[in-house]
């Protein structure tokens, strides 16, 4: 994205010189250059007719709903071929989404999602997770135009990267009657929605990403403090009201990944010298078989055959009691990090479902370092 908005400002810059030179020269009015500076807006291709679709899907409590997207041709079409020539910044990418020209299309898709909150008696925090979750199973477009996209062709092509993904949902979410904006990083784009409590990202707003599944709200490592926000005319006002409990889980999650990390690195450590063992006393095997056949052979006498023997065989002994204590401490090690993989993946699929239950989890699996020694 970043390389997309260098490319888009460098290319009004010359654009206005150009042209601010060129009408010095003939002595033309320059009032176009406000025009120029406006904002963008969707015009639609009158020569299409009828509707485009596509088939979407969204992945919820394990269940598989597909719905039928639509959308006018003429505004599919016309946002395909937009091509911009728009400075990029607030105006540019919260006019994209909030285009009045993609309302039906917004309300259309909404309408799409309504009999699934119903299947599952979504409350308002819910219907978030749901929505959200259908824009973050989109395919990332790792080969995205220097134009961005209009949020209807991100939703009928099913592709699209960070800055049209969060387009796409801030528009559905803001049609839904919720209150939020777009987030710019360096380099990255997320959505914000409107929350009072300590799940806020930047001002107020709790940072929601769209690239890959990620839940609950503000899972994200970007820093508020090189962020941005823009603003969305005609916004809803509904605010996301489960950041306390998101915020557990996020706390949660963050500091047990930090704590898989460990558990993973003495499972590693463990196996590592495990095998180190294991070579060793197998060399010492090895070696003893060797001595009893040159024995047997008659190619060494017994006092030259009879200690080489016993040391090499404490030797083995000895490695042996240790490989087999390596390898239950490495068991028990592996079996800790598989349980507490178990857990992230319980406790991730139901912070987008059921924030209560994923907090019952957290609750019964408290984190606590002596569950996984170091070697």
């Amino acid at each position: 994205m970043k390389r997309r908005l260098f490319i888009e400002c460098l290319i009004r810059i010359v654009s206005v010189i150009v042209l601010v030179c060129s009408s010095l020269l003939c002595a033309c009015d320059l009032s176009w250059i406000d025009d120029l500076l406006t904002p963008t807006h969707l015009y639609p291709d009158e020569t299409r007719a009828g509707s485009v679709t596509c088939t979407a899907l969204v992945d919820y409590w394990g269940e598989i709903n597909t719905f039928e997207i639509s959308a006018d041709a003429s505004i599919y079409y016309g946002a395909q071929s937009y091509k911009s020539l728009n400075f990029a910044g607030t105006d540019y990418w919260a006019g994209m989404t909030m285009d009045s020209a993609l309302d039906g299309f917004y309300n259309d898709l909404l309408a799409q999602f309504e009999p699934i909150k119903k299947k599952y008696s979504l409350d308002d925090d819910q219907y978030v997770a749901l929505i959200t979750m259908y824009v973050q199973d989109i395919p990332y477009d790792d080969e995205a135009d220097v134009t961005a996209k209009y949020p209807v062709v991100t939703a009928i092509d099913n592709l699209g990267d960070c800055d049209e993904k969060s387009m796409l949902l801030a528009g559905l979410l803001a049609h839904a009657g919720y209150d939020v904006a777009l987030i710019d990083v360096p380099g990255h784009m997320m959505v914000g929605i409107r929350t009072d409590d300590v799940s806020a990202f930047i001002d107020g707003y709790a940072a929601i990403e769209t690239t890959y599944r990620c839940w609950p709200i503000s899972c994200t490592d970007e820093d508020p403090n090189t962020a941005s926000l823009m603003s969305l005319a005609n916004n809803g006002t509904k605010k996301y009201r489960s950041g306390v409990k998101t915020q557990e889980i996020n706390d949660y999650l963050f500091e047990l990944d930090d704590y898989w990390d460990d558990i993973e690195s003495s499972v590693n450590h463990l196996y590592y010298d495990y095998m180190d063992i294991v070579d060793e006393r197998d060399y010492c095997e090895d070696y003893l078989r060797e001595l009893n056949k040159k024995y047997d052979a008659g190619e060494m006498s017994y006092a030259e055959y009879s200690p080489l023997w016993d040391e090499y065989y404490d030797k083995y002994v000895v490695l042996d009691r240790i490989s087999v204590d390596l390898y239950n401490l490495y068991y028990d090690n592996f079996n800790t990090y598989d349980t507490w993989l178990d857990v992230y993946n319980t406790v991730s699929a139901y912070a987008s479902l059921d924030l209560d239950r994923a907090l019952k989890i957290i609750h019964q699996h408290p984190l606590d370092t002596s569950v996984y020694e170091e070697d």
